[in-house]
């Protein structure tokens, strides 16, 4: 009861304030070695581009409805040089792999600037569309509720709607979107600006797919401007790196055409 008083509190608070800040994140990249061998993928450096199609649109329709709220990104997860991957890695952990005991790591110095650069955000949204990285987020959650525990932490992607469940009680989460949130997480976040009736796309923790069919042609091109210092890291692809004769040439372009896998 508690929980949910503290989440229904953190909802009230949002009516019509003003200087609200929110921010999308992706969660620094888990490995599993054992010595200097990596027995899981490595990406880091893949275009965020969950996060940015809901980044965008969420910032698309505030500005529409005139809300004085701020919409960024924070990437956790992208190295300056991916040549370097291991230069700094944090162990968090063991787990037994046939005969084989393989350390669990996280790449980069994401868990260190989550504690200061997330500390002034009031809704951080979080993806989670990997199993994998399940244990990095609750170590994510964790400290942002350590430096920020006033903050409104709403958690989507495949693996959280999957099983929403083990994110609202084992990860400490919120809220859990289910399903494509394009235009539910909009539509959620104005109306707790206008603190309207949310009944019909949230329940329990959960924030409900709304009935309205996604009309992809008409969702606001991306807002390159979300990550613009970090643009020039993307040389990935959720299959691995780009060839550095193409690299060279420029920034690199690519359409999906499916959502998740």
């Amino acid at each position: 009861m508690s929980e949910c008083c503290s989440v229904a509190a953190k909802i009230t608070r949002f009516r019509f304030s003003k200087g609200e800040k929110i921010v999308f994140i992706s969660v620094p990249t888990p490995i599993l070695m054992e010595g200097d061998k990596v027995f899981s993928p490595n990406r880091t450096n893949y275009f965020p581009i969950s996060q940015l199609i809901l980044a965008t649109s969420v910032k698309n329709r505030l500005d529409q409805e005139k809300v004085p709220w701020s919409v960024s990104f924070s990437d956790f997860k992208s190295l300056e040089n991916t040549n370097n991957w291991d230069k700094k890695i944090i162990s968090y952990g063991e787990v037994k792999y046939g005969d084989k005991m393989l350390t669990k790591y996280v790449i980069g110095d994401g868990l260190e600037r989550i504690k200061e650069e997330l500390s002034d955000k009031n809704i951080i949204c979080i993806t989670a569309n990997f199993t994998f990285e399940s244990n990095v987020i609750k170590k994510v959650i964790q400290l942002i509720k350590k430096e920020n525990k006033n903050s409104l932490i709403i958690v989507g992607g495949k693996d959280a709607s999957a099983r929403p469940d083990f994110y609202l009680a084992n990860n400490g989460a919120d809220i859990v979107a289910v399903g494509d949130s394009d235009l539910t997480l909009p539509e959620f976040i104005l109306r707790l600006y206008k603190g309207e009736n949310i009944d019909d796309i949230y329940e329990n923790g959960i924030l409900l797919k709304m009935k309205t069919k996604i009309n992809m042609n008409r969702l606001p091109f991306l807002d390159f401007s979300l990550i613009k210092g970090t643009l020039h890291r993307y040389n990935e692809s959720g299959g691995g790196g780009f060839l550095n004769s193409i690299l060279r040439n420029g920034n690199i372009a690519y359409f999906e055409t499916s959502r998740g896998c």
